[in-house]
């Protein structure tokens, strides 16, 4: 500027080299997700190949997306210290003492490497509590042991009711027979949910507004090794008698006096015109589709039905084995199938909730993603402190020429730049330690499973 240099050639060289950076940053970033998508894809739980809707592959869109952002990113963050650069008093550069005194305070903490340490470290935070609450998901007590216990889903033909229950029988009496088969019982292809009331509701008390119901067999609660800790299980011919089960969680809801036995039970609400059911037996809480992972979805108690395959397709079964290996689930699946007339069909023979482990896979595999990328942040973060302080550093060399050569001793010298950046990071933890407690507060509803 002191040859004669106008604002706007100073502005387009600094811009030019802020593009220059941009550019090979860009093209950088393209290079490593045209690398990081097939890695992940080969990586990714065939749970969340598609990730909801959307195929797991390289997009143009998300490119343009992210150039638009390098290209908005040097206008903000290169246009400001241009047009800074190129307003300046040419006369106190050129001075001959000034060049470890212009800015130098200035530079020393930047509010930008402040606010990376601090995201970085909610991400952090996220990312374990993330953690934490997959693994308290995953360890959950269920309220039986799963060793050993397998599901099958079984297509039968459509045939009149009797006839489909005589099949069901059947197949459970074939199962059963097996050697290595301690327990079979059957239950409905779906579990809903919904209201229940007792006959001791009084407008207020005695109402549950969304109860699991289970319809299962008679010997279903035995095969899983639920107990049932007051009255009976269910008998053969308890399905005629519209029996029922409730476990402990709902007898405290429906009748305040905490007794269930040979009360009765509506599986709807006050205006509903539903049947009365009558309970048997009050059995211990247990999940047994899996612990749930929705708080919104959470259920008030669970009931169970006495049940028979009505005229239906779809048969699941519980079977309770000792070791079954290979061998004896091919048998098992030869055996179930020999029974069946035309036009009906063993689906599949799997460990029981074994696509609940595939869906906890799913979400351990994303929550390493994301962890992942917290790293990145706070590396990214280190990087940004490096360059500020080196940067400062030879912006104060001159400063530092002069303590040294007036007698003070290295070491002051490297406590002074540590400080600077002790300073930035302590801010930085500090601001992120209050942004990461308020975004788990926000978070509450997700990470649930940690704070209960």
């Amino acid at each position: 500027m002191a040859l004669g240099a106008g604002r706007a050639p100073l502005v387009r060289q600094l811009l030019a080299e802020g593009a220059v950076i941009t550019a090979a940053g860009a093209a950088l970033g393209i290079l490593l997700s045209l690398w990081a998508v097939p890695v992940l894809h080969n990586r990714v739980p065939r749970y969340v190949v598609n990730l909801g809707t959307i195929p797991l592959h390289p997009s143009w869109r998300v490119f343009v997306f992210g150039l638009g952002l390098a290209g908005a990113t040097l206008l903000l963050f290169g246009l400001w210290p241009a047009l800074r650069a190129s307003d300046v008093d040419v006369s106190e550069p050129l001075k001959e003492n000034s060049a470890g005194a212009v800015g130098r305070r200035h530079w020393r903490y930047s509010p930008l490497v402040i606010a990376e340490v601090a995201l970085s470290l909610v991400l952090l935070m996220g990312a374990t509590l993330l953690v934490k609450a997959a693994e308290r998901q995953a360890n959950m007590a269920l309220g039986y042991d799963r060793t050993g216990l397998l599901e099958a889903w079984v297509s039968l033909p459509q045939v009149a009711n009797d006839s489909a229950a005589r099949l069901a029988h059947d197949v459970v009496t074939r199962v059963q027979a097996l050697p290595d088969v301690r327990s079979v019982a059957v239950f409905a292809w779906g579990l809903g949910s919904g209201a229940a009331m007792s006959e001791a509701y009084d407008g207020t008390n005695g109402l549950l507004t969304r109860t699991a119901v289970s319809f299962v067999g008679d010997a279903f609660l035995a095969t899983l090794g639920i107990p049932v800790i007051r009255g009976r299980d269910f008998l053969p011919g308890d399905e005629r008698d519209s029996a029922l089960i409730v476990d402990e969680d709902a007898e405290r809801a429906l009748w305040p006096d905490g007794r269930a036995v040979g009360r009765l039970v509506k599986l709807g609400g006050p205006e509903s015109h539903r049947l009365w059911h009558r309970v048997v037996g009050v059995a211990r809480p247990a999940s047994i589709s899996g612990p749930p992972s929705d708080p919104f979805l959470q259920t008030q108690g669970r009931i169970y039905v006495a049940w028979t395959p009505p005229q239906t397709r779809n048969v699941r079964l519980a079977i309770r084995t000792g070791r079954l290996g290979a061998g004896g689930a091919m048998a098992l699946r030869q055996e179930s199938g020999d029974v069946l007339p035309p036009g009906g069909r063993v689906w599949w023979l799997e460990p029981w909730l074994s696509r609940f482990d595939a869906q906890m896979r799913a979400e351990f595999f994303l929550v390493k993603v994301f962890g992942s990328f917290s790293a990145f942040a706070l590396l990214l973060a280190a990087m940004g402190l490096y360059g500020v302080v080196s940067y400062s550093v030879t912006q104060r060399m001159r400063e530092f020429a002069v303590r040294l050569a007036v007698g003070a001793p290295a070491k002051d010298v490297v406590k002074l730049v540590a400080h600077d950046a002790a300073v930035m990071v302590l801010a930085g933890t500090g601001i992120g330690a209050f942004a990461a407690m308020w975004a788990s507060s926000v978070l509450g509803d997700w990470l649930w499973t940690v704070y209960h």
